[in-house]
């Protein structure tokens, strides 16, 4: 049996402790957000450039940003033409 390295630290994942994400794997206590250090499952994992990163902060770093988004839209659904 082959002991893969982990996508984050490079030392061996024995099977019990691995988690497969994205075709990585990553040892259970390794399985972290690269910004914050979240623990990730399946619901909160985004993977970006081979880094992984919880909702939130994938959300910061590479969501929509600029004109048009945010508080801008709440303004034009509120303003009436008359």
């Amino acid at each position: 049996m082959l002991i893969k390295p982990c996508h984050s630290c490079a030392q061996p994942v024995y099977h019990a402790e691995q988690v497969l994400a994205g075709g990585k794997v990553y040892h259970n206590a390794c399985f972290l957000c690269n910004v914050c250090n979240k623990r990730l499952d399946s619901r909160s994992l985004n993977e970006h450039n081979n880094m992984i990163y919880c909702n939130f902060c994938y959300k910061e770093f590479f969501g929509p940003s600029g004109y048009g988004f945010g508080s801008l839209q709440l303004r034009k659904q509120n303003n009436t033409v008359n």
